[in-house]
């Protein structure tokens, strides 16, 4: 039976899986990205306007990292990736997609109460999660640029809680969880990125082909 549930698991999601090999698929995600930003750093508007500028670059957690992820789309697109980059992407992409699958889902559950705005961003922030795991597993990123975006996403983490800049929250209630999730999807981030980067790292070094047969978008035709 588990066998046979592996199998049918394998069979819905493997299209997904293929995502990134299609071109026309990656346009499309670099579009509903792209816009997803512009949005999200909307929503953000008045808590930026009441932070002093230098302070920025850690507030608008969700809508920087989907601008990352864009980018990195647009440089697989063109054939010229940069691993760092991509691996920084993929972290806080699955991080904050799932941070606030999390804390928007406790909030609903705790209050009996899920509006429209709260369901959206529930939604396309599990989406975000979604896209960094099947991309990262064609295009897996650099373990330098891992390292790098865990030590930037721990001292995001610690200005958020401790000098008061994390996104606003919909209640009191989940504070507390929103602190604690916060550290620890980033260490989960890192490690559904680790392997992949790890096994590619290694296959550079000898020769062998990237996990899941690499390909790039940029030069085929699909």
């Amino acid at each position: 039976m588990a066998r046979t549930l592996l199998w049918r698991l394998q069979q819905w999601t493997g299209p997904l899986r293929r995502l990134p090999l299609y071109r026309q698929a990656t346009w499309l995600l670099v579009g509903v990205n792209a816009v997803g930003s512009v949005w999200g750093f909307w929503w953000y508007h008045d808590q930026l306007a009441a932070t002093p500028a230098w302070k920025w670059p850690v507030v608008p957690d969700s809508p920087t990292a989907s601008t990352l992820f864009t980018v990195a789309l647009l440089l697989q697109l063109a054939g010229r990736r940069l691993p760092a980059l991509e691996s920084w992407a993929y972290v806080v992409m699955i991080k904050y997609g799932l941070w606030t699958v999390v804390v928007l889902g406790a909030y609903a559950l705790q209050t009996g109460s899920l509006g429209a705005e709260a369901a959206l961003l529930i939604a396309s922030h599990a989406g975000m999660a979604v896209e960094a795991v099947i991309y990262q597993r064609v295009y897996p990123g650099s373990l330098r640029g891992l390292a790098a975006v865990v030590a930037w996403s721990l001292f995001n983490d610690g200005v958020d809680y401790l000098a008061g800049l994390h996104p606003t929250l919909p209640g009191p209630e989940v504070r507390t969880l929103a602190a604690a999730s916060a550290p620890l999807l980033t260490l989960l981030a890192a490690t559904a990125v680790y392997p992949v980067a790890a096994r590619a790292a290694a296959g550079a070094a000898t020769g062998a082909p990237s996990p899941d047969g690499e390909h790039d978008v940029g030069n085929g035709d699909r």
